[in-house]
């Protein structure tokens, strides 16, 4: 769903939304698994996804803020990185995040200022359940559990100018700084 409009006093705005749910494939044949003690290679109800996005902008003037925010989950019935084949346990969640702040003003005598300050934030956090008996033995289950947060933010300052006909002049600055890795 989206929603955009531009109002007499010069303000624009985009707000546009997104929920998708799935409950995949129930039955997923893989053949490197074709074997009585993994199901005949049959993953069953472990393919599911949902997923979430909210993308907003606002501008006014030379002013303009853009937020986004995404977020999902996924079920891998894959038996990834040796996980136990055909356990709907096994899934991963990420999500991403950001503000940005730009300010972008042309000047009359053709000179471009532009600045911009900026946050972002990506997080990833994932379950994968392996089996650690020995061949012939009772399971001996255990939940792996994986993460990552990245967090950061940044501020960048440029003037650009037209020189003669076909040349551009940019003198700039950037400043980034990882705040969690």
């Amino acid at each position: 769903m989206s929603y955009g409009n531009r109002f007499d006093n010069g303000l624009e705005m985009l707000i546009s939304g997104t929920y998708y749910d799935s409950e995949g494939r129930h039955r997923l044949y893989y053949s490197e698994f074709d074997d009585p003690a993994t199901n005949n290679g049959v993953a069953e109800n472990a393919d599911d996804a949902e997923a979430e996005s909210l993308f907003a902008r606002l501008s006014f003037g030379d002013f303009t803020l853009v937020g986004a925010y995404c977020e999902s989950e996924k079920g891998v019935p894959t038996a990834s990185y040796d996980a136990v084949f055909n356990d709907p346990r096994t899934r991963t969640w990420d999500g991403h995040w950001y503000l940005d702040l730009k300010y972008q003003h042309l000047m009359e005598s053709g000179t471009e200022v532009t600045a911009r300050l900026f946050y972002d934030r990506y997080w990833y956090y994932g379950e994968w359940i392996w089996d650690y008996a020995e061949e012939g033995d009772p399971p001996d289950i255990e939940i792996f559990k994986d993460d990552a947060d990245g967090k950061w933010w940044g501020a960048e300052a440029l003037v650009t100018r037209e020189l003669f006909e076909r040349h551009r002049f940019i003198l700039g600055a950037e400043f980034r700084d990882s705040l969690q890795r």
